[in-house]
């Protein structure tokens, strides 16, 4: 049996709208809500995010290696609205559908793919690229779990693997 060693880290990068966002430490996204009564500007901060982390990863298994990690966010003001997330493509394989960690300082690519099921039905994208965008309707406080699966049988070599996505949020 070998078995690849992989705390991935897979680093989302600042999650932020392109539009509205400030400059400095603190991702914001502004933007008019659809919410109810009234549709004055509606301001999303990020929160905390949990990274996706597989652990190990046995070659030999015949079944797929899955995870989660947490997407924590809110808006302002504190009024029911549904917002768009989307997470971009892969930073190793610049695809969505198609996504994949690499090798730490070495050139192995492992894949995966970011999910809003647990079954891994409905990939995670922005809707233009590949995949499908999530809309979360709720009021100022957000969770969204995101679930990962690595497929099995890949042939790579025992290492540490890394991936970076961006995650947007559109009120």
């Amino acid at each position: 049996m070998r078995t690849t060693v992989f705390a991935i880290a897979l680093a989302f990068l600042a999650a932020l709208a392109w539009f509205g966002a400030e400059q400095g430490g603190d991702a914001h996204a502004q933007g008019k809500g659809k919410g109810k009564g009234g549709g004055g500007n509606t301001r999303c901060s990020i929160d905390s995010t949990t990274s996706v982390a597989f652990g190990f990863y046995d070659t030999d298994a015949a079944s797929a290696e899955t995870t989660t990690g947490e997407l924590r966010f809110s808006c302002q003001p504190n009024q029911t609205l549904t917002v768009q997330v989307t997470i971009g493509p892969s930073a190793a394989s610049g695809s969505i559908d198609d996504r994949r960690m690499r090798e730490l300082g070495g050139s192995d690519e492992l894949q995966y793919n970011l999910f809003q099921d647990q079954r891994g039905t409905i990939v995670w994208g922005d809707g233009v690229l590949g995949g499908s965008p999530a809309f979360v309707t709720g009021s100022r406080n957000f969770n969204v779990e995101i679930f990962a699966i690595a497929p099995p049988g890949q042939n790579v070599g025992v290492g540490i693997y890394l991936d970076a996505v961006r995650i947007t949020i559109l009120p």
